[in-house]
């Protein structure tokens, strides 16, 4: 006949617990792995200081606003640590505003010798010289002595004298030999002959030369005055301390003693009460030859250990 060992009520519950833990350790796996995943995108593991202005982005005459300096826009990424900020009021995002103002302007550009572009306009010229005017004396003035050759004259009559050209008298000596001085016919005085001669002052060959100039202008471009208005905005900056790493001591899974659960003692067997039509549920053996078996009572079997365990233990 068999002997039967009953389950003892608190290993039943360890197993459970035991049972229940490995589930908890599984879920606990499966969440760990799921806020680790989101820590990445959205949570990341450490703090962040508080945004503090640091600059200013640069004047500018659009609009809109840049973008931030660092590229990053998630609010929780750890690399964005630069924002475009707010502004001077008025504006949404708020943004500081400036007018800048030029006067009209006038420019002059000085003598030139070539015209301006569009825009300018002339206010002067002049005529600037080179290379001055002068004479120049190809030939020197000097006396030339014409011979008459007209045939014989009547004694008191000179000679008439129509120029170089007159077919009457004939050069030839360019001086005044005899230191006469003066332009005019002279006689020789040789009775009989015509022995006429003209003295002519012949004036010097001067080349003139015109001089060399240029022109000079002057110009003016007046430029109206200005008004733009430009734009900026504050640059925000923070910084990211990563948390300190934690090593978690997960329990393993298997039939080990849950951490903060003493193992039970043996309860020693105990006689049913008085009156009990219930044996107690251990083995009993009885004296006899060697492998003898006491016979047992078939109505105290011992009841079934119960496969299921309510969710409430």
């Amino acid at each position: 006949m068999n002997a039967y060992s009953p389950v003892h009520r608190f290993t039943s519950r360890k197993r459970v617990v035991a049972t229940l833990g490995v589930a908890a350790m599984a879920l606990t796996s499966v969440a760990v792995g799921i806020s680790a995943a989101q820590a990445a995108d959205d949570a990341p593991n450490g703090t962040f200081s508080a945004w503090s202005q640091k600059s200013f982005t640069d004047w500018q005459t659009d609009k809109t606003p840049p973008a931030d300096p660092d590229g990053v826009d998630a609010p929780d990424n750890p690399s964005n640590l630069l924002m475009i900020g707010a502004g001077g009021p008025g504006a949404s995002p708020e943004v500081y505003v400036r007018t800048v103002t030029t006067v009209p302007k006038t420019e002059n550009s000085g003598w030139v010798t070539s015209e301006r572009g569009d825009g300018w306009v002339k206010v002067d010229q002049k005529t600037e010289t080179d290379v001055a005017s002068s004479n120049e004396v190809v030939e020197a003035a000097h006396w030339q002595r014409y011979s008459w050759k007209g045939g014989p004259i009547d004694e008191g009559i000179t000679p008439t004298w129509t120029g170089p050209t007159d077919p009457n008298w004939q050069a030839n000596v360019k001086d005044d030999p005899h230191d006469i001085g003066h332009a005019g016919a002279y006689d020789q005085g040789k009775p009989g002959n015509a022995d006429w001669f003209y003295l002519e002052l012949v004036p010097a060959k001067v080349v003139h030369h015109d001089a060399q100039t240029h022109e000079e202008y002057m110009y003016e471009r007046t430029t109206p005055g200005t008004e733009t208005v430009q734009y900026r905005w504050s640059v925000y900056a923070r910084t990211f301390t990563p948390a300190s790493e934690t090593v978690v001591d997960e329990q393993p899974a298997g039939d080990e003693q849950p951490a903060g659960v003493e193992e039970p003692k043996t309860e020693p067997a105990v006689a049913p009460s008085k009156g009990s039509t219930v044996e107690p549920a251990v083995a009993t053996t009885v004296a006899g030859p060697k492998n003898a078996t006491q016979p047992q009572d078939k109505s105290a079997q011992p009841q079934a250990v119960p496969t299921s365990i309510d969710a409430g233990l």
